[in-house]
């Protein structure tokens, strides 16, 4: 008695809606072609909710295919033959990679034989699979155009703060104070974690209805929509919607993602004041605390891990003291070359001011160098090196102008920084203490004879 020919159904909903065939339907079909062909089905795969296009997403695409590579099935068999994908190449990549292992991809729909003629049929059906495709991309990058032409972004997803209308976008009464407050938070050393809860317990979900969690807050509060703007094509158009932030505090919630993607990385001893701050002198690793007796050490944690490191050790208490210490002696200092509230204010106004004009300049010489291009009509070679060079002046003068933006922004009185240093750690947690550390310190080294090293920020120490 012959054997059965064994065969894997695959499925794929590219999307979930209501007029398109669910799994179900299509395992229905492909089981009773599989019976009318009396093949023994060895498995059912399905790629739910994934787009043809995308085949490094379709796992159990993958898994089908290695079943007939390993011999373990003959036949593939698919619903219609656009199921299989609605690409060109990579339609031709799959008949090819089933075909050179022995095997064949059937459609219980539309089904063909192996002459010339079903394969041309075969061939034809996924070229309309392949052009209705196109058609659809087509006709999806002409809408986003358009929008793109009134200003909206092109795929309209509604936005956190914001309330869709027919003309656009408006503030959403209640949201909109939320995102602000959220920005104000981060800018004061509040982390995405927190602002999560705080969105959270103000009754708000995702714009998916999913809760809050920190990854979700900062794709939301990295998106330049709150400042009036929107990507298209890898740049950022302004929009018609009315923003949430000023210039300057986008320019600020900006500057504090950098300066914090800088701090040292927090330890297993995270809530030490200065986790992450404190490194061995003799291979730079960081140092990790360890209870002994009375007393709590700080040991290198390379050495603990066996990478080779001689170690260094310190006694927390004294390595704290040190720092301390160290910060009570500068803190006259730092106090007594503060400016006046008053020259603070000029000066910041008076820094976006400067850093506008150097910026105006930038782009009058591009535009100069350009009009003299045309009018003259000289060639690339002559004009690219000045053009270049002025296009790098426009980079430095606009990160230059949007720092100047997040200082006038976000100053901060005298009278307040001077109270903050008084203070310490008073009030504050964990993550806006260091956030205030990493601001003066750059880090500390604990030396073989257990001396501490205190390095004031932009400067570097000798390891050994």
């Amino acid at each position: 008695m012959k054997a059965k020919t064994n065969a894997v159904i695959y499925t794929r909903q590219s999307v979930h809606r209501e007029e398109s065939i669910s799994h179900e339907l299509q395992i229905q079909a492909c089981t009773a072609y599989a019976k009318s062909k009396d093949y023994e089905i060895l498995r059912v795969e399905t790629d739910p909710g994934i787009s043809g296009l995308n085949l490094t997403k379709r796992k159990a695409l993958a898994r089908s295919l290695a079943s007939i590579k390993k011999g373990d099935a003959e036949v593939l068999i698919v619903w219609r033959w656009s199921r299989l994908s609605r690409a060109r190449q990579h339609q031709a990549l799959l008949l090819s990679e089933v075909e050179e292992s022995g095997g064949r991809v059937e459609s219980a729909l539309e089904p063909m034989d192996t002459s010339a003629a079903g394969k041309f049929g075969r061939d034809v059906l996924l070229a309309m699979a392949a052009f209705e495709s196109e058609q659809k991309s087509e006709t999806w990058r002409q809408a986003h155009e358009r929008r793109a032409e009134n200003k909206l972004p092109p795929l309209g997803h509604a936005k956190f703060g914001y309330m869709k209308t027919e003309e656009g976008y408006v503030p959403d009464p209640v949201t909109a104070s939320l995102v602000k407050e959220g920005y104000r938070m981060y800018s004061s050393n509040i982390g995405f974690k927190k602002i999560a809860a705080f969105w959270t317990e103000s009754g708000t979900k995702t714009m998916r209805g999913n809760h809050w969690d920190k990854d979700m807050v900062r794709k939301t509060m990295d998106n330049a929509f709150y400042v009036g703007k929107f990507a298209y094509k890898g740049e950022l158009k302004d929009g018609k919607h009315e923003s949430l932030l000023s210039i300057g505090e986008w320019a600020t919630y900006q500057a504090k993602r950098k300066e914090r993607a800088k701090l040292a990385p927090r330890t297993k001893a995270s809530e030490w004041a200065f986790a992450g701050y404190v490194h061995c002198s003799r291979c730079g690793g960081a140092m990790v605390k360890n209870v002994s007796g009375k007393n709590v050490y700080l040991h290198c944690s390379r050495r603990r891990k066996g990478n080779g490191c001689e170690g260094v050790t310190g006694i927390m208490s004294q390595v704290n003291l040190s720092i301390w210490s160290w910060f009570g002696s500068h803190r006259e200092e730092w106090a007594a070359s503060m400016p006046s509230d008053d020259e603070a204010i000029i000066a910041a106004d008076l820094a976006v001011v400067n850093a506008q004009a150097a910026k105006d300049a930038a782009q009058d010489r591009i535009e100069g160098l350009i009009t003299r291009a045309v009018r003259f009509d000289l060639p690339d070679s002559e004009i690219s090196g000045p053009l270049a060079e002025f296009r790098k002046e426009l980079t430095e003068a606009t990160e230059q102008l949007e720092t100047a933006f997040a200082i006038q922004a976000s100053y901060v009185p005298t009278r307040d920084v001077w109270e903050t240093i008084t203070r310490g750690t008073q009030d504050m947690s964990v993550e806006e203490w260091r956030g205030a550390v990493g601001k003066v310190l750059a880090g500390v080294l604990v030396l073989p004879n257990r001396k501490v090293l205190v390095v004031p920020r932009g400067e570097s120490a000798k390891v050994w």
